[in-house]
């Protein structure tokens, strides 16, 4: 038979603590990564757009096809 002991207890307790914070700190930082790659994707798209409107305020024409291809 084994005797469980007051500090086998409070060991018990400890490992349940940390085990809480480490499955807490991992769920924290996926929800963090996905929020970085949204926000990485929102900053592409909106340059993205901005370089479609550059690209529509050049004239069409050969006298301005290298304009054009510096967007491209």
């Amino acid at each position: 038979m084994v005797i469980i002991t007051t500090s086998d207890y409070i060991q018990i307790i400890a490992a349940g603590i940390y085990a809480a914070a480490l499955f807490y700190t991992v769920i924290t930082f996926r929800r963090s990564k996905k929020l970085d790659q949204i926000t990485q994707t929102n900053i592409i798209m909106s340059s993205w757009r901005d370089a479609e409107v550059e690209l529509a305020k050049v004239q069409p024409g050969s006298e301005h096809d290298f304009s054009r291809k510096q967007w491209i």
